[in-house]
């Protein structure tokens, strides 16, 4: 049962990483906080209760695809389309695997997903069980911290606020080693 608590510990404090640049829209004005009126509800700097509804996917942070270099995710229509449906709140996931082996859906034609980009870069000095250079922990990978930076920005533009997910803790919670 610890285990669990300590997971969903972990979850609501990456929860709490909301973010969004102040704008000159109506719409979003800062930073989320609990409204003081009523603490279920989320205020900006207005003091109106801000209502959250959005939709999700995995792959609006890193590109995920059967292909080796996975095509890059339609960010902007992917805003677009949040927006046709009055949405106003997204979160960003990051992958820490690097790849998704579809057969844990308990797909007919099953597929594995290579995930693209990850946070450090891959240096090495040696490879990594998949063949490539080792990640080096302590040398940030500047493609990924960019398009983070990037489309926080453009969600923010759009009047849509960004919840980041840091790390997702399947590998953890499914013993998976690759």
């Amino acid at each position: 049962m610890k285990k669990y608590k300590i997971q969903y510990f972990i979850f609501l404090l990456c929860t709490l990483f909301v973010f969004c640049s102040n704008s000159d829209s109506d719409k979003t004005q800062g930073t989320l906080f609990v409204s003081a009126i009523n603490p279920r509800y989320f205020t900006n700097n207005s003091g109106k209760a801000v209502y959250l509804t959005g939709s999700h996917t995995w792959n609006n942070l890193v590109d995920m695809g059967p292909e080796q270099s996975p095509e890059e995710f339609d960010f902007p229509a992917y805003l677009e389309w949040l927006k046709k449906y009055h949405h106003n709140f997204i979160r960003l996931w990051t992958w820490e695997l690097l790849n998704w082996d579809t057969r844990a859906n308990r797909e007919e034609s099953a597929k594995v997903h290579t995930v693209f980009p990850q946070p450090w870069m891959r240096t090495g000095p040696g490879n990594a069980s998949d063949g490539k250079p080792k990640f080096d922990l302590k040398k940030h990978n500047p493609i990924y911290f960019e398009r983070l930076k990037q489309r926080i920005k453009l969600a923010a533009d759009n009047d849509i606020y960004v919840s980041i997910m840091l790390f997702d803790g399947l590998a953890v919670q499914y013993d998976i080693v690759y």
